[in-house]
C-alpha cells in the first residue's frame, strides 16, 4: 500500500535544530527506500508581518523610551515594537535553520505553516490552516471542501 502508485509522503517538522535533523533523516530514509517524497511542511513558523527591519524596531523602541519616558502611548508603541523585534529575530533564526535543511536537501519542496493563535483540532481549524498555506483556488471547490 505504501508503495502504491500515487502515494507520496510528507515530512512535517518544526523550525528547530533537532526537529530539522530528524526531518533530514526521514528524507534520506525515504529516498534510500525509493519512497516518493512530496515535500516538507515546516510547522508553526513566524513569518515577518510587516517590512520594518528588526534593527529599526529596536532603535525606535529605545528612542520612544528615552524621549517619552513613561507615557502610556509611548509604552504601548514600544511594547508593540518589542514584540515585532522578537518575532523578527525568531523569523531570522527559523530562516537560518531552514537554509541548512534546504542546502542539504535542495530537491525537497518546502511549505511553511504559520503559527496560529488556536489549536488545529477540528475541520474548521484545518480549513483555516489550509487558507494560510494554499493559494486561493476554485471558490466552488473550497465551498464544498473538495
Amino acid at each position: 500500500m505504501l508503495k502504491r502508485r500515487g502515494t507520496q509522503f510528507v515530512v512535517v517538522s518544526a523550525a528547530e535544530p533537532d526537529a530539522l535533523r530528524e526531518a533530514s533523516f526521514f528524507v534520506d530514509r525515504l529516498t534510500e527506500e525509493g519512497m516518493p517524497l512530496a515535500g516538507l511542511v515546516l510547522n508553526r513558523t513566524h513569518p515577518m508581518l510587516c517590512a520594518l527591519p528588526v534593527e529599526r524596531a529596536i532603535d525606535a523602541t529605545e528612542t520612544l523610551e528615552e524621549q517619552h519616558g513613561e507615557s502610556e502611548v509611548a509604552s504601548l508603541a514600544a511594547a508593540v515594537l518589542r514584540i515585532h523585534a522578537d518575532r523578527g529575530q525568531t523569523a531570522k533564526r527559523e530562516i537560518r535553520l531552514l537554509s541548512r535543511f534546504t542546502g542539504a536537501n535542495p530537491h525537497v519542496p518546502v511549505v511553511g505553516v504559520p503559527s496560529l493563535p488556536f489549536d488545529v483540532s477540528d475541520l474548521d481549524a484545518l480549513r483555516a490552516l489550509a487558507d494560510q498555506i494554499a493559494p486561493v483556488g476554485d471558490e466552488a471547490a473550497r465551498a464544498t471542501g473538495r
